[in-house]
């Protein structure tokens, strides 16, 4: 009965402080006719109108904005002050401990990419028109104690990037205007901040680390007082040094609101050999990748490789930093595996090799597809929605699972019409097993598995469901880790729990049994992750379903 009365009480509030219809949006008309300005000076838009559905939709058609959405002005850290303020202001008052996680909290917004929608779970704070990338002087006397270890004796140039900035403005800056390297993923719409906060993979991270070991400060709004008042905080390794070290992996909407990144970032790489090698057959998979997965993460950190494993065929891609030439006797490895049906290497630039990975012709065509009006029109966006499952491979996979995998690949979802299946694997290695400890946990990792299913059709979306948890059953004997927590019914004495499954938090999965432990490790991890919350967000305001409480 609390909690009926604790759910009821606050909704009340909510909704009669921003619009007595049910959720609504905050805009006024300054800027695409779309704004969050202060407390109670907020025009409302009722949900019922067009214009809420455009910000209320995720790139993921499955989820949906359902609360408020506050859409902040570009840059404008005094409106995004007022907002925070006036959301604090609805919940703190209402906040005990016994208060459960099913209330509305504060959810963080830049890019819309969440697979779970956990960024539009409560009272959807949105900074995705917050788009500046501005480049520092080259840094070639700094102390390196303050660097990211991989770049302390590289020259350096400093790129600060607003937390809504895709990466395909990222990449245009970096490698167009700066020739800078970017250790960024390839979709040219996510947005900076998500991407960076859960840790970050990309085609550069097995030379440079993975995004976040690129960052050299942040910037964040946080909230530690009971009147709510919000505090802007700027964090590195020597100031606010614990909640740096949180943000690097684990930032995604736990602490409060990140505006800005800096990134210590090197030289971009001069050639880029891009290359695939393709089979034809899920029969080959067994030889492919139980040679890949050790061939992949043991390369030199020049190489990156992903393999892609779809209904019928398989492909190995990738990035190499020199010439084909110097691939050739690497990729000769490769190709005398189980006679692949094609294999092709291209010489290029950095910026060609980005745009070929982005899906793009030319850098006109990522700017309009990764702009902030593209965004706001979703109808001309890709009708689909998606379910994925997220692993890492810490020790080889065994060849029987590997023909298990096979042979449920080769099949199709029962009952759908309009999905699409595959297996997306990415090598680790090179030079992230070697970076300073931050709140991503699993650098020692062979590589990362991705299941991912699209669908378009609603109906679909149960037999996609239940298609990839089957495959993800398949994997888990292989990947699950036994790990060990002290319990006060084991005294002093070490238990061993149940397996879980190593996951990346980009890639967030609402089924996972034990997410904390999922995502960022064992209990001593997680301790030090609460410290930080109890400090920065000591009233639990920026929460979503697996946030750390």
């Amino acid at each position: 009965m609390k909690l009926i009365i604790s759910l009821v009480l606050l909704l009340s509030t909510l909704l009669s402080a921003v619009t007595s219809l049910p959720w609504c949006c905050a805009v006024d008309h300054s800027r695409h006719n779309l704004s969050c300005a202060g407390a109670p000076s907020f025009a409302v838009l009722p949900s019922s109108l067009p214009a809420y559905a455009a910000l209320a939709t995720e790139r993921n058609f499955a989820h949906r904005a359902e609360c408020a959405v506050f859409f902040c002005p570009p840059s404008d850290r005094i409106a995004l002050r007022d907002s925070v303020r006036f959301l604090a202001g609805l919940l703190i008052p209402s906040r005990d401990a016994e208060v459960p996680a099913e209330v509305p909290g504060i959810s963080v917004r830049s890019g819309r990419h969440d697979y779970a929608g956990f960024s539009v779970a409560g009272l959807v704070l949105d900074v995705s028109s917050w788009r500046r990338v501005v480049q520092h002087p080259l840094i070639s006397a700094i102390s390196s104690d303050s660097l990211p270890t991989s770049l302390s004796d590289t020259p350096l140039a400093l790129l600060t990037v607003e937390a809504g900035t895709p990466l395909g403005e990222v990449y245009h800056a970096v490698s167009e205007q700066y020739a800078l390297a970017f250790p960024g993923g390839t979709c040219p719409t996510v947005a900076t901040a998500g991407l960076t906060l859960g840790g970050g993979y990309g085609m550069l991270s097995r030379w440079l680390g993975l995004t976040s070991d690129a960052l050299y400060s942040a910037e964040v709004m946080v909230v530690r007082s009971p009147d709510g008042e919000p505090e802007l905080v700027q964090c590195n390794s020597t100031s606010h040094s614990e909640l740096f070290w949180a943000l690097r992996g684990a930032g995604a909407g736990n602490f409060g609101v990140v505006t800005a990144l800096t990134f210590a970032l090197p030289r971009a790489p001069s050639l880029v050999t891009r290359y695939t090698v393709q089979w034809n057959s899920l029969n080959d998979l067994v030889a492919v990748l139980g040679f890949w997965q050790s061939w992949a993460s043991s390369a030199p950190p020049v190489l990156t490789s992903k393999l892609n494993v779809y209904h019928g065929s398989i492909q190995a891609a990738g990035w190499f930093l020199g010439s084909a030439e110097q691939l050739a006797p690497l990729l000769a490895q490769l190709t005398a595996v189980a006679n692949p049906v094609a294999h092709n290497t291209h010489e290029g630039s950095y910026s060609d090799a980005i745009l070929d990975y982005a899906g793009c012709a030319n850098w006109t065509q990522c700017a309009q597809e990764s702009s902030l009006t593209a965004l706001l029109h979703p109808h001309t966006w890709t009708n689909h929605s998606w379910y994925a499952k997220t692993a890492y491979a810490t020790r080889p996979l065994e060849s029987a699972t590997i023909a298990s995998v096979a042979r449920l690949l080769a099949t199709l979802p029962p009952g759908a019409q309009s999905t699409a299946q595959y297996m997306l694997l990415d090598a680790y290695g090179g030079v992230l097993a070697d970076r300073p400890d931050t709140a991503f946990p699993w650098r020692k990792a062979l590589f990362h598995i991705q299941l991912l299913g699209y669908y378009s059709e609603p109906s679909d979306a149960l037999p996609t469901h239940r298609y990839l948890d089957e495959l993800y059953a398949v994997l888990y004997p292989s990947v699950a880790m036994v790990h060990r927590s002290s319990s006060p019914s084991s005294g002093d004495h070490d238990s061993v729990e149940p397996p879980v499954l190593p996951a990346y938090r980009n890639y967030c999965d609402p089924a996972l049994r034990d997410p904390l432990t999922s995502y960022y490790g064992d209990e001593q991890r997680q301790r030090r992750l609460r410290s930080v919350k109890a400090t920065y967000d000591p009233f639990d305001l920026f929460r979503y379903p697996q946030s750390i409480r």
